[in-house]
């Protein structure tokens, strides 16, 4: 990051003291919140400060963040020669681009209800941590696609491995970094397995969750 300042009068003093000292915002992507929506987006050049917010058409924005373009990268992943090949749906590694990171609880296999769902079966309560981490990300615009790390905890080693076609249900390349632990229960006897993701939702789809 390369610079903070406020919107409109103190941003454009911002990019006029700076500009003065060489650098050119022109090459820069500024990284703007709208005051009155909250929805965040990127804008080029040194008029950022001018841009309307592309959701509600209107509103300064409040907060500007400068990063220079040749740091930015996409979320890539990667499986590095001198590793053994990944035989899961998951990445050796991944590198981090632009976006909002949301970390989101560890989902078990409960219901909207509190009620779990499939006691006993993993492939049932794999589904529903599956669904309950989507439900999660779509509440600020984040798709499972935007995941990057998984933690996964399992009662039973082996039938978490036996629905490894249900985790490819959901994920595609790039896959995320997996982390992948046996325990001897969860904080209830019938539960077999629980995730945490850590995801990262492009600017242009994040939105702050209702309620």
């Amino acid at each position: 990051m390369a610079q903070i300042g406020e919107a409109n009068k103190n941003d454009q003093e911002l990019v006029e003291k700076t500009a003065e000292r060489g650098t050119d915002y022109n090459q820069y992507v500024w990284h703007l919140r709208c005051l009155r929506c909250g929805h965040e987006y990127g804008a080029n050049g040194s008029d950022f400060h001018l841009r309307k917010c592309p959701r509600c058409q209107g509103g300064a924005p409040g907060l500007a963040i400068a990063g220079d373009p040749s740091q930015s990268l996409p979320v890539t992943a990667y499986n590095p020669p001198g590793l053994w090949q990944p035989f899961g749906p998951f990445s050796q590694l991944r590198i981090q681009g632009e976006g909002r990171i949301v970390h989101l609880k560890g989902q078990v296999a409960l219901d909207c209800e509190g009620a779990i769902v499939g006691a006993g079966d993993m492939r049932a309560q794999l589904r529903q941590v599956l669904e309950n981490i989507k439900i999660a990300l779509a509440s600020v615009g984040g798709e499972i696609g935007d995941i990057f790390s998984l933690t996964q905890y399992a009662t039973d080693m082996e039938a978490f491995m036996q629905a490894g076609d249900i985790r490819r249900d959901y994920f595609a390349a790039p896959f995320p970094v997996t982390t992948t632990i046996q325990v001897m229960r969860l904080y209830r006897p019938e539960m077999m397995v629980e995730i945490a993701a850590v995801a990262e939702i492009p600017l242009d789809r994040f939105r702050l969750p209702q309620g």
